[in-house]
C-alpha cells in the first residue's frame, strides 16, 4: 500500500462564487485533495466533489457494490473534512498546530496537539489530527489508538479514507505490537467499510504476510463471503497453495460473467515463465498454465470489447517477479 503525502493542513475559504468546475477543484481544501490522493478514486467520485462545492445536483450514487463502497468512503472523508474546516474556524489558537503538520514537524505538532486533547477531550477531530500526527512520527500506536478514539467519538470516521488508509498501513507492521493493535481496531470498529481494502490487500504485492494478515481478518469474520465472486476466486488463485487449488481457482475466474475477472487471469498469464527451481529457471505457474490460456480465452471471447479491464486499484505490477512464495 503506498503511504499517502503528508496531509496538509485544511484552510477555511470564503463562500465561493460562481465559477468553473476546474476552478472551484482547484480550490479544494488540502485535506480533501490530499484524501483524493490516498485512495485514487473514479472520475464520478472526484466530480461528486466537485457538484458539491458548485451547488449543483451531485451524480446518483454508483448500483454497483464496490463501486458503492468507494463512493461512500468518498463521501464520508469529504464531509469530515468540511467539518474540520469549521472545527479550525472556531480555534483559531490551532493555525499554527496544523502548520507545523504541513511543515513535517510532526513531534512539536503531536505535543501541541496533546495539550489541546487535554483542554477538549470530546473532540474527535483533534483525536483525527494526533492520528496523523502520531502516524508520521513513526508512533504507530499511539496512531491507532488515537484513530480509534476518533471513531469511538464520531463513527462517521470509520469510512474516512485516511483512517482506513492508516489502520491498514498499522496491519502490515512488522511490530508485532503495531499489528496486533490495528488487527483489533478493524475488526471491532472498520470491519465492514474496510472489506474492500482487506479484499485488495489480500490480492495486492508485495509481502505474502501482508496478504495472509488480510484474508485471515476477512475469513475469520465472516466477510471473504460477502466479496463478489470473482475477487474470491482472484483471491483463492493468489494465496491457495497447490496446482489443484489454484487450477480451480482459474477455471472458476474463466466462467466467471463480469470482464473483472479478466484481471487476475491476465496478471497470472503475464508472469514469467522462469523463477522457480534450483537454478531459477523453471516456470512457478507452469501446472496452471493450461488452466490460465483456457481461462483468458474465455473470457476474452465472452468480453471482446474488454480490452483493457483489470482490476483497477488492486491491479499488481505486470512486472512483478515470480517467486517460490507465490507459486503454485
Amino acid at each position: 500500500i503506498t503511504s499517502p503525502p503528508s496531509i496538509a493542513a485544511p484552510v477555511p475559504e470564503p463562500p465561493p462564487v460562481r465559477e468553473t468546475h476546474a476552478e472551484t477543484f482547484r480550490r479544494l481544501p488540502a485535506s480533501i485533495k490530499a484524501a483524493l490522493v490516498v485512495f485514487p478514486l473514479t472520475i464520478l467520485l472526484i466530480a461528486v466533489l466537485v457538484f458539491a462545492l458548485t451547488g449543483e445536483k451531485a451524480p446518483p450514487a454508483p448500483t454497483d457494490p464496490e463501486e458503492l463502497a468507494d463512493y461512500q468512503i468518498a463521501q464520508a472523508s469529504q464531509k469530515l473534512a468540511r467539518q474540520r474546516e469549521a472545527f479550525i474556524s472556531d480555534h483559531e489558537e490551532l493555525g499554527t498546530l496544523l502548520e507545523k503538520m504541513a511543515s513535517a514537524k510532526h513531534a512539536e505538532a503531536a505535543k501541541m496537539l496533546e495539550a489541546e486533547r487535554a483542554a477538549h477531550p470530546g473532540d474527535p477531530h483533534l483525536h483525527y489530527y494526533l492520528g496523523v500526527a502520531y502516524s508520521a512520527a513513526d508512533r504507530h500506536v499511539d496512531a491507532v489508538d488515537a484513530f480509534a478514539k476518533a471513531v469511538e467519538l464520531e463513527p462517521e470516521y470509520a469510512r474516512d479514507e485516511v483512517v482506513l488508509k492508516k489502520a491498514l498501513e498499522a496491519l502490515e507492521s512488522r511490530d508485532e505490537t503495531t499489528y496486533l493493535r490495528a488487527e483489533a481496531f478493524i475488526v471491532s470498529a472498520l470491519l465492514e467499510p474496510a472489506t474492500l481494502p482487506l479484499a485488495r490487500m489480500a490480492y495486492a504485492p508485495g509481502v505474502s504476510r501482508d496478504r495472509t494478515r488480510a484474508r485471515k481478518i476477512l475469513d475469520e469474520h465472516a466477510r471473504f463471503e460477502t466479496l463478489p465472486e470473482w475477487r474470491q476466486h482472484a483471491i483463492r488463485l493468489r494465496l491457495d497453495r497447490g496446482c489443484k487449488a489454484r487450477g480451480a481457482a482459474v477455471k472458476a475466474l474463466g466462467d466467471a460473467t463480469t470482464p473483472l475477472a479478466l484481471g487476475p487471469v491476465r496478471d497470472y498469464h503475464r508472469k514469467p515463465r522462469r523463477g522457480c527451481g534450483k537454478r531459477k529457471r523453471e516456470d512457478c505457474y507452469g501446472c496452471i498454465r493450461d488452466e490460465i490460456a483456457s481461462a483468458l480465452e474465455k473470457l476474452e471471447a465472452r468480453f471482446p470489447t474488454a480490452l483493457l479491464t483489470d482490476m483497477g486499484q488492486d491491479a499488481p505490477d505486470a512486472l512483478e517477479d515470480a517467486s517460490q512464495e507465490d507459486a503454485p
